[in-house]
Formats: C-alpha cells, structure tokens, sequence
C-alpha cells in the first residue's frame, strides 16, 4: 500500500531562507521508494488558517516500510540537521493511500 508523508514547517523567515534547502529537498528523488516529492512556500489565500505554517512537504512513497527507511536516511538526517535551529513548529500526519 502506498503512504503519503505530509510535513507542514513554520520557518523563522527572519533567520534563514527556506528555498535554500531545495537542494536537500532534491536528494529525496534518489531514496528507494520515494515516487514523488514537494516543496514549497505556502500560498492559500485563508491565512486565517495557516496556524503559522509557511513551507509544506509531501512525499509519496511505494510502502510503508520505505516511509520507515527514509526516517532514518542519510538524507532526510541532513534535512532535519539544516532545519532544526530554524524551526518554530512542526506537523507530521502520515496516511495510507488506497
């Protein structure tokens, strides 16, 4: 069964700029498992509801245990080591897709 890894960040702008880790972002594309991945400043116009979210993550991968492996990943260990001073908030919600 596929998974959907959805990621909301709430960035301090102040102190660094989210576009620059669009090269970590890429490096996800060679993670066995991973089908496809999305990165981007959030754009709705119901800013009443962002709850301070500005950057969202999606990543859509073949299984659960390819979702478990990217966890520990080299990769995603150096995204979460360039984001960890700069982060104010996270939410994670992981779904199966049928």
């Amino acid at each position: 069964m596929r998974y959907i890894h959805n990621v909301l960040f709430n960035f301090d702008l102040k102190q660094m700029n989210p576009e620059l880790l669009v090269p970590l972002v890429e490096k996800f594309h060679s993670i066995q498992g991973i089908q496809h991945v999305y990165f981007g400043k959030n754009s709705t116009p119901e800013t009443d509801k962002t709850a301070g979210f500005n950057y969202g993550l999606t990543i859509f991968f073949d299984s659960y245990e390819n979702l478990e492996a990217y966890a520990t990943h080299p990769h995603h260990e150096s995204f979460k080591n360039a984001i960890h001073n700069y982060t104010v908030a996270v939410c994670v919600m992981d779904f199966p897709v049928t």
